[in-house]
């Protein structure tokens, strides 16, 4: 059910591969026709698990989070982007953004403006070499953009 792709990260292809057959059942219209292209013995149906009636596929960029519930859609727009850059090492970049989280949340910001504080730091910091080194201090912070 929302098995999100036929191949890539899939847990049933392979059982797939092992010969066994499955049932899809899939709202998204363009995944259910990735799965009869890439797994032919399984049966596609394209349906939603939800409340009985009609209903509403709320897409977004990645495809796991589309959902029918509204809330569950609302709570996902309020999620954070990540930030572009051009990368040349993440080493350190997961502990550069638990650090300016911290910072953020003890200077008293929202989670969402905290969070977003933690992405910037991380994308300033994969630009660079090094771990620690890459760090960007606030005042680099206050300049990027």
């Amino acid at each position: 059910i929302g098995a999100n792709d036929p191949r890539i990260f899939s847990n049933t292809y392979y059982f797939y591969k092992k010969g066994w057959n499955g049932l899809i059942v899939e709202p998204n219209k363009k995944k259910l026709w990735m799965y009869s292209l890439f797994r032919r013995r399984d049966k596609c149906l394209a349906y939603a698990v939800g409340e009985s009636g009609s209903f509403t596929l709320y897409k977004f960029k990645e495809d796991p989070l589309n959902t029918i519930s509204k809330e569950v859609a609302d709570a996902y727009e309020k999620m954070v982007p990540s930030i572009a850059v051009e990368a040349v090492d993440a080493t350190g970049a997961g502990d550069v953004f638990n650090g300016a989280l911290a910072v953020a949340i003890a200077e008293g910001k929202e989670l969402t403006e905290a969070v977003t504080f933690a992405c910037k730091a991380a994308a300033i910091s994969v630009t660079r070499l090094g771990a620690q080194s890459a760090a960007p201090t606030l005042k680099e912070m206050e300049l990027y953009v």
